[in-house]
């Protein structure tokens, strides 16, 4: 086998050229795979706030309803500041978060034709980076 002079090659420098940028590339993939996983994390954060407080809103709502249909007052929907609640949710195994600590509050205020206003938040029981959003969500409830 003979080499012919005019057959050209990659060059040492273009191949450690190309080495690099693929070395930059697959560095800025990683980077965004960590904060792709990052920003998944706190997406399952807030909808499990989200789900707390829309559940909150609907035991208040039957709570309210209780005491419309009985005439007899239910502390829970009474006019004034309740809570805190503390519930723990667990998340699915392999989550980075582990154990998912929440408060829930809910302010309750008399509007006229005994309606009610009603506002629950859910705020991180702890400091996490991932927990650091309070949902509240606010309706009102008529009779």
């Amino acid at each position: 086998m003979s080499i012919r002079v005019d057959e050209k090659g990659f060059t040492l420098i273009e191949s450690m050229i190309a080495m690099f940028i693929l070395t930059i590339s697959l560095l800025a993939v990683a980077q965004l795979m960590v904060v792709s996983l990052h920003k998944s994390e706190f997406a399952k954060y807030e909808t499990k706030a989200v789900h707390l407080a829309q559940a909150k809103v609907e035991e208040l709502r039957a709570m309210f309803g209780l005491q419309v249909d009985s005439g007899a007052p239910v502390a829970d929907v009474a006019a004034g500041s309740h809570g805190p609640e503390e519930v723990r949710l667990p998340t699915p195994e392999g989550g980075l978060q582990g154990m998912l600590d929440f408060l829930v509050t809910w302010e309750v205020a008399d509007l006229a034709g005994g309606q009610k206003a009603v506002e629950v938040t859910v705020v991180p029981a702890n400091q996490n980076p991932r927990q650091t959003q309070t949902i509240s969500i606010a309706t009102n409830f008529s009779p």
